[in-house]
């Protein structure tokens, strides 16, 4: 079986394949035994991101039960191999499909996971310095375009199915796991799409949209309240998810995480989701690069802006040992100049 699998991923990565079905003009292929009729990107590039997302999914499932075997090692490193190409060539490609692409991948398999979050559409400009001093993210422009998003109909959940699998549970985490085998997290993935989904018509940055009074907020709030660890930390993950090259979306969910982290607040389940946003940021930045641009935003924000009383957290305080002040220094967020 590796055996196989190997040579079917090679098969998958090799360039004349791959660039031949996510070339925007597919012009008509011929040789003498065969004639193949002129396909559209929508169709090729689709055809190419199942067969990217069955090779991921795999990697994926072989990580679960031979993580640091040799067979695990090479389809790895080859996977990583292949989206560091596509980054670079294909950016549009990971961006529109990251989330089928994603979708049976852990969170262990970081840096695989970064590759495809990080890519940004090629006709985005320079995305500005996340490290700037007195950089105001609602003034960046990209921040007000909606991202590309592609999704094949196996991932995507309507809202009437969303709204009957509430309804019909006796609470929110009995809807979210409604498959009794773990969180169901293409569910979950659905859900945080479209509580953004407003951020895509043209001047949605209204202050009803980035407020606690938003509708979208206000039931995350409360999803999030209710949910047990484990669907909560895939909540949490889902939105992180999210935070990735400028765009509505990013702006958005940055302002939700905000919130969400709530500073200030002490009674317990509030802490709980203190501690698991910020353990979830932190597995971002400790990872190799690259780390997406909106990860690296939110983070600075938390560690710069004193509302979140991120360094008077109880779990910060008792465990020196997290590392936020060592991260802080990594990413030249502390500088002589903040100390004046």
């Amino acid at each position: 079986m590796p055996g196989f699998a190997t040579g079917w991923a090679a098969l998958v990565s090799q360039r004349k394949l791959f660039s031949t079905l996510l070339t925007s003009a597919n012009p008509q292929v011929s040789t003498s035994s065969y004639r193949f009729k002129a396909c559209s990107y929508s169709q090729t590039s689709e055809l190419y991101a199942q067969l990217l997302s069955k090779l991921l999914a795999y990697v994926g499932d072989l990580s679960y039960t031979q993580l640091g075997s040799p067979a695990f090692k090479v389809l790895y490193e080859g996977a990583l191999r292949h989206l560091l190409i596509l980054n670079h060539d294909f950016p549009d490609f990971l961006a529109e499909r990251h989330v089928t692409l994603l979708e049976r991948v852990p969170q262990e398999c970081a840096q695989l996971r970064s590759l495809v979050l990080n890519a940004a559409p090629a006709s985005y400009s320079e995305v500005p310095d996340p490290f700037t001093d007195g950089l105001k993210v609602d003034r960046v422009e990209d921040m007000r375009r909606p991202p590309p998003s592609r999704r094949m109909n196996r991932v995507t959940w309507t809202v009437t199915t969303l709204a009957s699998l509430i309804q019909q549970s006796d609470d929110l985490d009995s809807a979210v796991d409604v498959q009794h085998r773990g969180v169901n997290k293409p569910l979950v993935d659905s859900f945080v799409l479209h509580s953004a989904k407003h951020t895509e018509r043209p001047n949605w940055q209204t202050a009803q949209s980035l407020s606690p009074q938003s509708p979208q907020i206000k039931f995350m709030d409360k999803l999030m309240g209710a949910l047990q660890p484990q669907a909560r930390a895939c909540l949490i993950e889902a939105i992180i998810d999210q935070l990735r090259n400028p765009n509505t979306h990013t702006h958005f969910f940055q302002y939700t995480l905000g919130y969400l982290f709530r500073a200030g607040q002490t009674d317990a389940t509030a802490l709980e989701i203190q501690e698991q946003i910020v353990a979830a940021l932190l597995r971002r930045m400790t990872f190799a690069r690259p780390q997406p641009w909106g990860v690296l935003i939110t983070v600075m924000e938390f560690l710069r802006n004193n509302t979140y009383g991120l360094w008077q957290l109880p779990f910060i305080k008792a465990n020196p040992e997290v590392g936020f002040s060592q991260q802080a220094h990594r990413c030249a967020i502390l500088t002589d100049d903040a100390s004046d």
